[in-house]
């Protein structure tokens, strides 16, 4: 054997070793999130990439999402397999009366049941080598019954989206601790749908965006030579316009002294002071039938097929406003926006998450097989 084929010999087992025996043997698994990516974006043909790697396979025409379509909860039941109220993950706050405190993002709000434990703790407890990477997931930083991922990092919108996938990939082929299931969380088009809208130019923007770094994730994938990562690409909720005057004033109906609320529009938990709940509730419950723009329950009366009353985070009295229409509390959300990306909102309209089973993104990559998803009411 002379010295070239020797030569050539040993970078073939070079090449071996780098993308092979440093990868993780077991299954391998990566999910991709787009928080508030609807299912009907893919037809305003601004996502080639997208688009290209639906068509190519298979895909679904619906899929259905937790009641209520907020980050934090659907976030965490595509972690679990669970509904909002057994995970305990009911808003992306919640309120305790006895202390008078809101629990916002936390281990505490994470850990309503104990016993429940997010893919990438079930992962790392198979143990054999197993082991996850959660990269700016919602949860993803906090352990469950003592364990926490391999690789984590919080969320941080600074880090750029290249950044956060080459970090994720070198997940994948870490010399000494390779991982074998890896999770992904984008904030847009969430981000600029709630600030300007989700029709425009601007908006458009972030869509091509999105879709050229799916590319790069995928470019990446075949470089490195992972070709055997299934990969799932998803979202958790849609988006639906509002126009300014059709934002719903509470307390044109009840005194803001009476109460305590938390959560986000279009879904608002009401706790009551001591002996104010009955009128609160039938004040309400004439308001709503009156301008048919909410509805309202009490706990124990939300419809079981939501799967959300039956916990103690949920509200006495919980209201919805009906697609279209936002509390007053949307307007502090349009002042959050305002100063964090420096604009003058001028519209007559702004995007907020939908409440209820909507349409959202939803493709499997399996080697060649792609699915996506539309609505499903």
């Amino acid at each position: 054997m002379n010295y070239s084929t020797m030569f050539s010999l040993l970078l073939v087992i070079l090449l071996s070793v780098k993308h092979g025996l440093l990868i993780s043997q077991h299954p391998k698994l990566l999910v991709i999130s787009y928080d508030a990516f609807r299912y009907d974006y893919f037809d305003r043909n601004l996502t080639p990439f997208m688009n290209k790697l639906k068509h190519e396979g298979t895909y679904t025409d619906y899929m259905m999402n937790i009641f209520v379509t907020k980050t934090f909860p659907n976030h965490h039941t595509m972690a679990t397999g669970l509904y909002a109220e057994t995970h305990g993950v009911v808003d992306n706050e919640f309120y305790v009366p006895v202390s008078g405190n809101t629990t916002k993002y936390s281990y505490n709000l994470y850990h309503y049941n104990n016993k429940v434990l997010p893919i990438w703790t079930v992962n790392q407890k198979a143990g054999a080598q197993r082991r996850s990477g959660t990269m700016m997931w919602p949860g993803g930083i906090f352990e469950y019954e003592g364990v926490t991922p391999t690789f984590a990092q919080n969320f941080n919108e600074s880090i750029p989206w290249e950044e956060r996938i080459d970090t994720l990939i070198s997940w994948f082929i870490h010399p000494i601790h390779p991982i074998n299931f890896g999770i992904l969380y984008i904030e847009e088009p969430d981000y600029h749908g709630h600030m300007i809208g989700i029709k425009g130019p601007e908006f458009d923007d972030i869509l091509g965006k999105l879709d050229n770094i799916t590319k790069y994730l995928h470019n990446k994938i075949e470089y490195h030579g992972l070709h055997d990562l299934n990969i799932v690409h998803l979202s958790d909720h849609g988006m639906a316009t509002v126009k300014l005057d059709r934002i719903i004033d509470l307390t044109k109906y009840i005194n803001s002294s009476d109460y305590k609320f938390v959560g986000t529009s279009p879904g608002l938990h009401i706790f009551p002071n001591p002996g104010k709940e009955e009128i609160i509730y039938q004040t309400l419950k004439e308001a709503a039938l009156k301008t048919k723009t909410f509805r309202v329950y009490k706990r124990e009366e939300i419809p079981k097929k939501y799967h959300y009353g039956n916990n103690t985070r949920i509200g006495p009295i919980f209201v919805i406003a009906e697609i279209g229409y936002a509390f007053q509390n949307l307007l502090d959300t349009i002042e959050f926006y305002k100063k964090k990306f420096n604009v003058t909102v001028i519209a007559t309209t702004i995007s907020m998450t939908l409440v209820g089973i909507i349409g959202a993104l939803v493709m499997f990559y399996m080697r060649k097989r792609r699915l996506g998803a539309k609505s499903y009411r």
